[in-house]
């Protein structure tokens, strides 16, 4: 019997023990023992409104406040015009925290604020109601083991209110302006349509070197559905056309000034902006325009500003793939060469001679002709898509090193109303060619590549064989 005693009294002062380890670790402190008696557990409702009761919340911080008025079903954001986006889902949680406030823990009258974060709140909430009540909630420390913020009431009962209640009310202003910079609009056509699509776009600023215009082409059958406009008349490179469809969905990480100064623009780099994308799009047959402006990056960082809405946003430099692209990051390696069955005749050129074959007929009926001889038309075929398969490697802004072309090739169409194109093919660097399109962009090519139309242009002369490219 005695040792089933000794037994029981070691489990009893085990169990104490372990019974005030869980008190200690589920966030004991001395404060808050003093009001441990007075504390309950559970969700306990301290103020139930109707949506239609709520005037207007008012809110003191250190992030500077803001104040929201309701009323028939809206609300506005006091400092925020119709220009600017509001972010709802921030503003509807706002509103339902002060329709129905719950708190999680209650502690009770403290002897101390200081012990709970609420001699010096973090944000003081004001919400009016119709009836002419107000509620007052002062918002101070986080509880221990994230268990939610201790909160204060008008009446100097304080309670843990969990964060998601009131969490929103220690922003500014600026953390109610919705990020987004650019929304794609709903299209109201069939579910087979397009939708809307930028039509035109201008890339300026000194982060280019010259202003980039590229338009959308007519012809919906392209390949390639842009082309530049200026500083040359290029493709643009399919690769870039979801570059700029993403123009119509920019998305910023956060607004940071809203109605800002002269001197706000200086310090966010905005005064003279860095760079801009000025762009109209196809709205449900309107035409619709947008003007963004931004900063030089710090980092990845980008400032950045729409025309007409006054809101300083952040953005990062990996979301603006534009920022300080130049017309050859743009134009397209795929070169654009005619349809031999368009053609009236092509002339080739080197330095010392120059042949030109006639064409007449197409498909199985093309008949080719050289100095009034006949070209045999399967042999020209092969060396023709010699001519215009060239591959380009990369756009160059480099003028070759020598203005006398290696080999120049001028294509004449059947429709007179076309003017002729040229191709021109120099010497270039490091074992490269450069090939120049008819509107003057430069390419790096494989020199190997000169070599064979060079020696394909001689076999097609005395009947050798066609090399074709590898």
């Amino acid at each position: 019997m005695k040792k089933q005693l000794i037994l029981l009294l070691i489990c009893a002062l085990l169990a104490a023990g372990l019974g005030g380890a869980l008190w200690f670790l589920n966030g004991y402190t001395p404060d808050q023992a003093a009001q441990s008696s007075a504390a309950a557990q559970g969700s306990t409702p301290l103020l139930q409104k109707k949506e239609s009761e709520l005037t207007s919340i008012t809110v003191t911080n250190e992030a500077g406040g803001f104040a929201v008025t309701f009323s028939d079903g809206g609300y506005r954001v006091v400092g925020l015009d119709d220009s600017i986006l509001l972010a709802k889902s921030r503003v509807e949680s706002m509103r339902s925290a002060m329709l129905n406030v719950q708190a999680a823990t209650v502690i009770g009258q403290v002897s101390d604020l200081a012990d709970f974060g609420l001699d010096r709140p973090r944000a003081a909430v004001k919400a009016d109601y119709t009836d002419g009540t107000v509620f007052t909630l002062d918002i101070g420390a986080d509880a221990p083991a994230e268990k939610g913020i201790y909160c204060k009431t008008g009446e100097g009962t304080v309670y843990v209110v969990t964060a998601a209640q009131v969490e929103n009310f220690l922003g500014g202003l600026t953390d109610l302006v919705d990020t987004t910079v650019t929304e794609l609009p709903e299209s109201s056509g069939s579910s087979g349509s397009a939708g809307p699509r930028v039509q035109k776009v201008t890339f300026a600023g000194p982060a280019h070197k010259q202003p980039v215009s590229i338009e959308r082409k007519q012809d919906s059958s392209a390949v390639e559905v842009y082309r530049m406009v200026s500083p040359g008349q290029g493709s643009v490179g399919s690769e870039r056309e979801q570059m700029i469809a993403d123009l119509l969905e920019i998305k910023a990480e956060r607004a940071v000034a809203v109605h800002p100064k002269a001197g706000q623009l200086e310090s966010f780099g905005l005064a003279e902006p860095y760079s801009t994308a000025e762009f109209t799009w196809d709205n449900n047959g309107t035409e619709e325009s947008c003007l963004l402006l931004a900063s030089a990056p710090s980092g990845e960082t980008v400032y950045l500003m729409r025309e007409g809405r006054p809101v300083v946003y952040q953005a990062t430099a990996d979301s603006l793939p534009w920022l300080e692209m130049n017309y050859g990051d743009f134009v397209s390696t795929k070169l654009t060469m005619p349809d031999l069955e368009d053609l009236q005749s092509v002339s080739v050129a080197t330095p010392d001679k120059q042949v030109t074959f006639n064409l007449a007929g197409e498909k199985d009926s093309l008949k080719v002709t050289c100095g009034g001889e006949p070209v045999d038309a399967g042999r020209f075929r092969s060396y023709f898509q010699s001519l215009t398969g060239v591959p380009a490697d990369a756009y160059t802004e480099d003028a070759p090193a020598s203005e006398t072309p290696l080999l120049t090739v001028t294509y004449t169409y059947r429709d007179s109303a076309k003017p002729e194109e040229t191709v021109l093919w120099f010497t270039g660097p490091a074992r490269r060619a450069i090939l120049q399109t008819n509107n003057g962009d430069r390419f790096l090519i494989r020199e190997k590549y000169l070599e064979t139309l060079t020696a394909n242009t001689q076999a097609i002369q005395s009947g050798g064989e066609i090399e074709q490219l590898s």
